[in-house]
């Protein structure tokens, strides 16, 4: 259960003397978590909201705070060929629906008489989305080739879903982590493309700022070849392109309906 995996990050953490989180309060019988109506409720201590008025960015502190993590729970994993290849099948199977999607979108676009001016940027720079989506399998297969050729990849305790949403400034300007919700073991590569993602509109697409994100946290754990590729894999295919595209089908398909 995923209650389960939270619970059993947010101890881990505590018995790793790792404090920079907000923890979690138990009941006076001992449980962390409450199941009530098909959902799940667990208590924290109120902090009062404040401005964070650090020197560096947010961003940046919280990479220092999950290269720490992800030093202290690394593990090094077996990786069979069965693994990988069904971990990509299943991955590369997944993006090939949403590159057609991608397309179908397209094409829908240069039908229409009038075109809305996402689908005009969009149609633009079709040919880039599709370089994207072309690189980012290039470096997933080469993640593939380098980790079954090792025979072995590297987990760590993942949060899911880091970002500033997720972080709580205090009065001497440190970040406490919250919401591991989602928290698991799993390659740090996708914790670090699911917290770039998120971040790169606060930093503006510096590459210099994300340059330090990287720097900070490989001051803790350097990341290996294979990793990088499999974060270069991520973070090049277009994801959001696709959430946004599906956003506007669904608003428009809500307007058609409304109409009649």
């Amino acid at each position: 259960m995923r209650a389960d995996e939270f619970i059993h990050a947010i101890r881990k953490l505590a018995k790793m003397n790792f404090n920079q989180f907000i923890p979690v309060i138990p009941t006076k019988f001992g449980e962390y978590t409450l199941f009530a109506e098909n959902k799940t409720y667990y208590l924290m201590p109120w902090i009062e909201p404040l401005e964070y008025a650090g020197r560096i960015s947010m961003e940046e502190v919280i990479s220092d705070h999950m290269g720490i993590i992800h030093r202290m729970t690394v593990k090094t994993q077996t990786a069979s060929k069965e693994m990988l290849d069904q971990s990509c099948e299943r991955l590369l199977s997944r993006w090939e629906m949403h590159a057609l999607e991608l397309s179908r979108f397209a094409d829908q676009a240069e039908m229409k008489g009038y075109i809305s001016p996402f689908e005009l940027s969009f149609l633009t720079h079709y040919g880039m989305v599709e370089q994207l989506s072309q690189t980012a399998s290039h470096h997933l297969e080469k993640w593939y080739e380098a980790t079954l050729e090792k025979g072995s990849y590297r987990s760590v305790l993942t949060h899911g879903q880091l970002s500033r949403q997720h972080a709580m400034p205090t009065a001497d300007n440190e970040l406490l982590l919250l919401n591991f919700e989602q928290a698991s073991l799993d390659t740090p590569a996708r914790d670090i493309a699911s917290f770039c993602r998120r971040g790169f509109p606060y930093a503006l697409w510096s590459e210099e700022e994300v340059f330090r994100w990287f720097t900070r946290y490989q001051q803790h754990l350097p990341l290996l070849d294979p990793e990088k590729h499999l974060i270069c894999a991520y973070l090049l295919f277009p994801e959001p392109i696709f959430m946004r595209c599906k956003i506007i089908e669904m608003v428009a398909m809500n307007l058609s309906l409304c109409k009649n």
